[in-house]
């Protein structure tokens, strides 16, 4: 999540250095990110993303092809996050179940 993250703010913000602000780590971090994300997204290869020492960002022809997808996915991830209780939501009882419950549920009578 943090190199998918870390491509689509430096993107968005158009400053690597605005990404990691809004990430909370440094510059170097997202640029390892990225690196480690054009590894992965390569399958072991480096395939390039953004062009390097570009100043505003620029995608690759393979970086405008993931870009939206990677957007989306990041979005969805931070719905994910969104969507969970916190810590001090009161939790709704669970019921007792007892071993009898689980069996007959399996049908393993």
């Amino acid at each position: 999540m943090a190199w998918l993250e870390a491509f689509v703010l430096s993107v968005q913000y158009g400053k690597q250095t605005a990404a990691a602000s809004e990430m909370g780590v440094t510059q170097g971090t997202i640029s390892k990110h990225i690196e480690n994300l054009e590894l992965w997204y390569g399958g072991g290869q480096h395939r390039v993303l953004l062009l390097p020492n570009m100043w505003p960002p620029t995608l690759t022809d393979d970086g405008k092809a993931f870009f939206p997808v990677a957007e989306r996915a990041v979005a969805g991830l931070s719905e994910l996050k969104a969507s969970r209780p916190s810590l001090d939501a009161p939790r709704s009882p669970q019921p007792e179940l007892e071993l009898d419950d689980l069996v007959n549920n399996n049908g393993l009578e």
